[in-house]
């Protein structure tokens, strides 16, 4: 249980890799089968990464929601062997499933400019 909550925890850092001059409010919840990732931004700008290993295989639905109200942010989702598997740009809102093996590592890519806005991104396995 602890494992997992500290792999919730990766993902939130993931996406609030870079802060400029910035202000964020993050929250996180976590069940057996389901992560929940959200979180504001109102001034985010740079770009960075983050690996995170999955401990469950499976198939994962990776709902998804981006808005953003000025400035630029896009996420990127690159698969074991970097390749891009989706990109969130600026508004973005849908589902993907993913076919995950235990202990496949996906990449999240982040970059933003002066972005102000928020993002909603729930994993949850089939």
């Amino acid at each position: 249980m602890r494992k997992r909550h500290i792999f919730s925890i990766g993902i939130l850092l993931a996406l609030s890799l870079v802060i400029g001059a910035c202000s964020m409010s993050f929250q996180a919840s976590y069940s057996s089968s389901v992560q929940n990732m959200s979180g504001s931004f109102t001034d985010l700008s740079g770009d960075d990464s983050k690996e995170v290993t999955f401990k469950k295989a499976g198939t994962y639905t990776l709902s998804y929601e981006t808005s953003v109200q000025a400035g630029n942010l896009k996420i990127e989702l690159l698969s074991p062997q970097d390749e891009v598997i989706l990109i969130l740009d600026s508004t973005a809102k849908g589902d993907k499933e993913l076919s995950i093996s235990k202990g496949d590592t996906y990449k999240l890519k982040v970059t933003a400019d002066h972005a102000k806005g928020r993002y909603n991104l729930k994993f949850k396995l089939k």
